[in-house]
C-alpha cells in the first residue's frame, strides 16, 4: 500500500521558534524515517513514485543558512536528500520576520552559490516567489511574472529547470494555481495538511508542517491519514478564508 507524504521544515536552530527544529530532534526524525522503511525522495520523484511501500519527500521553505550548513550534512548522514524553496530576492541576506506572535529571530539566507551546491548534492531546488509576498493577495499578471522570474533566475544560476513552487505561507486560489501553471510550473505545493493522495491536484498538494512544537508523538502522527483529515477540518473552521491563512500584517517579510 503507498503512503506518500511530504514533509515541511524551515530554520534548523535551537532557538525557540515556531519555524526552527533543532538539530537533534531533526536527526530523531531521519532516524526514525530509516528505522520505518520509508524511502526520502524530492517531491517530482515522489509524484512519479508508483511503487508500493512508503516514501516520503522533505522540504525546507525560505532558503536558511541552516538548511545548507546542517539540514544538509545531516540528511547526507541517512543517504537522504530533500527540495528547498528559496526565496530568491532574499538570497545572501539577513531575513526578518514579524508575525501575530512577535518578531522572530533574524536568519541568515543561503547564496545562490548555496542553493547550486546543494542541487550538486542531489537535492531539487524549487521556487517560493521573488520576494515571499502572499500569492493570494496579488494581481494576476504581476503574480505570474513574479514566478516566472524567480523561476528564471534559478534556472540560469543552476542550469538546470525549476519544475516545483511552494506558495508563501501556503495561501492560494484559482488565481494563484492559474499562475503556477502558466509561469511553467509543473507542481506547486500549499500549506494543508494531508497525505499527498488527498491533494486537490498537483497544483494545490499537501504538506505537514514540522516545527519547534512537534514533538516525536506529534511527528509519527503525521503519517496517519486520519488525523491529517482531523487536522484540515479544525484548521478550515479556524481560518474562514481558508486556504488564506493569515490576516491582514500578520506577517511582514524584511531582507537586510
Amino acid at each position: 500500500m503507498r503512503k506518500h507524504i511530504i514533509l515541511t521544515y524551515h530554520a534548523i536552530s535551537d532557538e525557540s521558534t515556531r519555524i526552527a527544529v533543532p538539530a537533534t530532534r531533526l536527526r530523531r526524525q531521519l532516524s526514525w524515517l530509516r528505522e520505518h522503511g520509508f524511502r526520502c525522495v524530492t517531491v517530482s520523484e515522489l509524484l512519479r513514485d508508483a511503487s508500493p511501500g512508503s516514501a516520503v519527500a522533505l522540504t525546507f521553505d525560505d532558503g536558511f543558512r541552516s538548511t545548507y550548513d546542517i539540514a544538509l550534512p545531516l540528511l547526507a548522514e541517512f543517504g537522504f536528500r530533500a527540495t528547498v524553496f528559496p526565496i530568491v530576492a532574499g538570497l545572501g541576506s539577513r531575513i526578518a520576520w514579524r508575525t501575530d506572535e512577535g518578531p522572530l529571530p533574524k536568519y541568515q539566507m543561503m547564496t545562490m552559490g548555496h542553493v547550486a551546491r546543494l542541487a550538486a548534492h542531489g537535492w531539487e531546488v524549487g521556487s517560493h516567489t521573488m520576494h515571499h509576498q502572499c500569492c493570494v493577495e496579488r494581481e494576476l499578471p504581476g503574480l505570474i511574472q513574479d514566478l516566472s522570474e524567480s523561476r528564471s533566475r534559478i534556472e540560469d544560476a543552476l542550469g538546470a529547470l525549476v519544475t516545483g513552487f511552494a506558495y508563501p505561507q501556503g495561501c492560494h486560489n484559482a488565481d494563484a494555481l492559474r499562475a503556477a501553471e502558466e509561469a511553467g510550473y509543473s507542481w506547486a505545493c500549499t500549506t494543508i495538511p494531508g497525505m499527498v493522495g488527498s491533494s486537490a491536484g498537483r497544483y494545490a498538494l499537501c504538506r505537514v508542517n514540522i516545527g519547534n512544537s512537534t514533538s516525536m508523538a506529534r511527528f509519527r502522527a503525521a503519517f496517519s491519514g486520519s488525523i491529517q483529515s482531523a487536522r484540515r477540518a479544525v484548521q478550515s473552521l479556524r481560518q474562514p478564508h481558508y486556504p488564506h491563512v493569515h490576516g491582514p500584517e500578520v506577517e511582514t517579510t524584511v531582507f537586510e
